[in-house]
């Protein structure tokens, strides 16, 4: 498997993650949609702010 398919299944694995255990909260009354929802946004603008932080490439 390539690192792109790599990183990808695990944001995914960890979305799901994120989602069941808000919804299994017992203050939680938000459906599963809405926080899965909501867990990608979050997991989205990490991974935004990781690329934004990446250093340019030296050049050879």
């Amino acid at each position: 498997m390539d690192s792109d398919s790599t990183v990808a299944a695990e944001l995914g694995d960890l979305a799901l993650a994120m989602t069941y255990t808000r919804w299994l909260a017992p203050a939680s009354d938000a459906a599963f949609a809405d926080l899965a929802h909501e867990a990608l946004d979050e997991l989205r603008g990490a991974t935004a702010a990781l690329s934004l932080a990446r250093p340019e490439p030296r050049p050879p």
